[in-house]
């Protein structure tokens, strides 16, 4: 018996783990991470700057048109995937989109941290020891445009 619970623990240990590296409903070829030291210790290893977007998914719609407009985008993924570590903070108000608590948590952590304004959206990119590097203003420009304003700050680095 001591055995099946020991078991029946360490998976549920696993499971909220993995509920809390990539929370909410993203397929696992996602781009995105949601965990602050999954996303320091990539950056880390493949020596990027992590972009961190604070966003409310369901109530922001300038937030709504960043993902739709520029992070959706196969150009963006592709320079993405190349270049950053991307971390998604996600603030949803809507009641059928509610975080889990560890994972809201963890978003208000980062908030109080990096966004004490409270400002939607807002994209900033910080190095693997949490240092902010810059902060990006929403685009209303290209995609190319967008990029290149990315890569002012990683060349920073």
């Amino acid at each position: 018996m001591k055995l099946i619970m020991k078991l029946t623990f360490t998976l549920l240990i696993l499971l909220a783990h993995s509920q809390f590296s990539r929370a909410g409903d993203q397929d696992d070829s996602s781009i995105w991470l949601y965990n602050i030291d999954q996303a320091k210790n990539e950056a880390n290893k493949e020596d990027k700057l992590i972009l961190i977007s604070f966003s409310g998914s369901d109530w922001c719609a300038p937030c709504i048109r960043l993902e739709k407009n520029l992070f959706a985008t196969d150009q963006f993924a592709t320079y993405a995937k190349n270049n950053l570590v991307l971390l998604k903070l996600d603030f949803p108000a809507q009641k059928k989109n509610k975080l889990p608590e560890d994972q809201l948590h963890h978003n208000e952590v980062l908030a109080d941290q990096y966004n004490k304004k409270g400002a939607f959206p807002l994209v900033l990119l910080i190095d693997a020891e949490g240092e902010v590097k810059g902060y990006m203003e929403h685009p209303k420009s290209t995609t190319e445009d967008y990029i290149s304003s990315i890569n002012t700050i990683v060349n920073k680095k």
